[in-house]
């Protein structure tokens, strides 16, 4: 199965003009682009995935060839030691009419092998990933999905055409390391090929790695070969600045006679599949269909979506991975991500699971920022998980409906969460806490100018990149909203609580006094002159005084704020971290790794952040209806100006960088390119919390908007 290669980057099969891709449904089998894909470097920033509710994943491009490490048909979530890319890909052919056909590729240095590798013609990601090829006469359609529940990937194969014979060959190529690693050729792997019956081999390359099963349908041959392919690069992680190349051992190939008609599946597992493959695929196919959302109901779909993000780890408890392909289950991302991705996406028993888990995990009045596969608390390095949730729970409480069965729920989760959120108030209010000091005036004093305690704690060559010690203004924000939380649950049980309404009122009063700046904007971080001063740059922070369920800065006086969040800060995307002409402002996120650190919170723009960002201009908004008198219609004009300015957000990034899905972050300048990783939790979930409470607020003008929005549910 070897051949010469094409220089990198001359496999197209169009130009790359033209418009984006749309599609048509046709046949269960064909669905498809009616726009090809086009060049090789454009597919290869194109990424699917497919996850199976383990934390398991396959990924990989629009044109099939592997251009991460983190790429790979399957990556298992593994039991005490995470994630693991056992199956990298398959290297596959199909012979037919007197020829071969490569149908795979991959890069090494300087060239995409195999030389005339025929591209897929048309790639689609609904109900699965699908790649389907012009041959000749014949189209071949390759199809992948991953089984829920099971460390199982299954590759289904449909030739089409006039009536032939043709011999299908597939080459499982293994990586076996860990999912950050990259594997090198060594004398330690086996090549040893256990034969199991006449359609399955067994592989087990290192001792310290499960087993690999393999079975093909259709009585299928398998030839054993046992090679090392050589530097495959991964041309992502060059421009990320990282190593970029490794070893694949490629222990043989399934030979499988097929006709015209017919279709071939293949399942790589780490437990023998048990039961014909033909019927595994079916059945797996059928249920993706009954629970697929309608294709135009954008905020079914991005709730969908947001599917791939709830696990259950590898001691079989709730989690959400806080991204796609490389980040774990962290606290913070879980409880900012929660709301939208379970509580008003019809995941609630998932929701309050996962929320009662990170509770369970509290420690001395601390929530842990970071989780082992397994789900045990591995680090409290944060000084907002704790606070963020009590006003994750507080979302909770206003998400049930208010009905019988609604109000008597949430006194049930008032009685088992209160106590949480009395210790979260009792540990910040004490000098327990590593970094964190009670001021006279009720505010908290954190961190020191070597620490990074906020969400903006990215470091560069050692040094943090935003100094955020002092008062950061939503660390603020977020006590306060505690502190409030509290007392209105001790009041609901009948209990004391832990302020008064003249203690919040004073907080209000104090807060004001420290962070409102001339022109009515906000500090970032608040300091007295003895600390240095206040860092008074124009950053998204400040939204949390005005979003948060008890808001500390109230809408009377907010806009400036959400005015100059509107010119300096809203992109069609995001919002930038910093304002342009900042001395620090980065307007592209590009480079080695302390270069796109140094950028990451320096103008970098977050998608997540429109959450809090819709909180705070729709509260703002009412505020001026129902107590300046201003006409109703400015409700309808506000959601409006907001579903237009993001609509980029739909209808361009849904079809770029990780497909059906919103990215972590955008560089803050055109044509904000994406970056980070592919698919991030908060992004998706603060996303369709803010198109929710439009379409709420303003249910008219969101249908209308929506009804004519030209986006494509990948």
């Amino acid at each position: 199965m070897l051949g010469s290669a094409a220089p990198l980057g001359g496999i197209h099969t169009q130009d790359s003009g033209g418009p984006r891709p749309t599609r048509q449904r046709q046949d269960n089998d064909m669905a498809k682009l009616t726009t090809p894909i086009r060049h090789m470097h454009e597919a290869l920033h194109a990424e699917w995935i497919e996850a199976n509710g383990l934390g398991d994943y396959a990924s990989s491009t629009a044109c099939g060839c592997n251009a991460r490490r983190y790429h790979g048909l399957l990556v298992a979530n593994l039991d005490q030691i995470g994630r693991h890319v056992l199956l990298s890909g398959v290297e596959d052919w199909l012979d037919a009419d007197g020829k071969s056909y490569p149908l795979s590729s991959r890069c090494h240095p300087g060239c995409v092998y195999p030389e005339g590798q025929k591209a897929p013609a048309c790639f689609d990601t609904r109900p699965c990933p699908t790649f389907i090829y012009q041959l000749g006469d014949f189209t071949l359609v390759k199809r992948i999905l991953l089984l829920p529940g099971r460390h199982a990937v299954l590759l289904r194969y449909t030739l089409k055409g006039p009536a032939a014979r043709a011999v299908l060959r597939v080459s499982p190529l293994l990586a076996c390391r860990h999912f950050h690693a990259l594997a090198c050729a060594n004398s330690d792997a086996s090549f040893e090929i256990e034969r199991l019956s006449a359609d399955t081999v067994a592989f087990q390359p290192y001792a310290g790695l499960p087993r690999l099963y393999f079975q093909a349908d259709r009585r299928p041959v398998f030839c054993s070969e046992g090679r090392w392919i050589y530097a495959a690069e991964y041309p992502v992680e060059r421009e990320r600045g990282f190593p970029c190349s490794e070893d694949l051992l490629a222990p043989g190939f399934f030979e499988i006679q097929l006709q015209t008609g017919q279709s071939a599946v293949i399942c790589a597992s780490t437990e023998p599949a048990g039961s014909a493959l033909a019927a595994l695929w079916e059945n797996e196919t059928l249920r993706r269909s009954r629970e697929l959302p309608a294709a135009q109901d954008l905020t079914g779909y991005l709730a969908w979506q947001a599917g791939i993000f709830h696990i259950k780890d590898t001691s079989g408890q709730d989690a959400l991975l806080a991204g796609y392909h490389w980040f774990g289950s962290w606290g913070r991302d879980t409880l900012i991500a929660l709301p939208g991705t379970t509580f008003l996406a019809g995941r609630l028993r998932e929701g309050l699971d996962t929320l009662e888990r990170i509770g369970a995990g509290m420690q001395d009045g601390r929530i842990p920022n970071t989780f082992r596969p397994d789900g045990a608390p591995e680090g409290y390095n944060s000084i907002d998980a704790s606070l963020l949730f009590a006003s994750c729970t507080a979302r909770l409480l206003e998400s049930l409906p208010d009905s019988g069965s609604g109000r008597e729920k949430r006194r049930e989760l008032v009685r088992a969460f209160a106590p949480k959120i009395s210790r979260i108030v009792k540990a910040y209010r004490s000098d327990r806490l590593e970094h964190c000091r009670l001021d006279a005036d009720g505010f908290l004093e954190v961190g020191t100018p070597e620490t990074q305690l906020t969400w903006m704690d990215a470091q560069a060559k050692g040094r943090p990149v935003t100094p955020r010690w002092g008062y950061p203004v939503e660390i603020e924000a977020l006590w306060y909203d505690t502190l409030a939380f509290a007392r209105e649950l001790a009041l609901e049980l009948g209990e004391v609580p832990p302020c008064s309404e003249e203690d919040l009122a004073r907080m209000r009063e104090v807060f004001e006094a420290r962070f409102l700046k001339e022109d009515g904007t906000l500090c970032d971080v608040w300091r007295p002159a003895w600390m240095g001063g206040s860092d008074e740059s124009l950053r998204p922070n400040q939204l949390m005084a005005l979003s948060l369920p008890h808001p500390v800065f109230g809408p009377a006086k907010a806009g400036p704020v959400i005015k100059a969040v509107q010119e300096r800060l809203l992109t069609p995307f995001g919002l930038r971290t910093l304002a342009p002409g900042s001395p620090d402002y980065c307007p592209h996120y590009a480079g080695g790794p302390d270069e796109r650190d140094a950028a990451y919170h320096q103008g970098t723009v977050w998608p997540w952040l429109l959450g809090m960002y819709a909180d705070a201009l729709f509260r703002w908004t009412c505020y001026r209806i129902e107590e300046l008198g201003e006409p109703s219609l400015l409700l309808k004009q506000t959601a409006s100006q907001f579903l237009t300015g993001i609509e980029p957000l739909f209808t361009r990034h849904l079809g770029e960088a990780g497909l059906g899905h919103i990215s972590e972050i955008m560089s803050a300048e055109e044509p904000f390119e994406p970056n980070g990783c592919i698919a991030q939790a908060w992004s998706e979930s603060e996303v369709l919390r803010a198109l929710l409470l439009v379409k709420k607020l303003a249910p008219v003008t969101y249908g209308s908007w929506e009804s004519q929005l030209k986006w494509e549910p990948y």
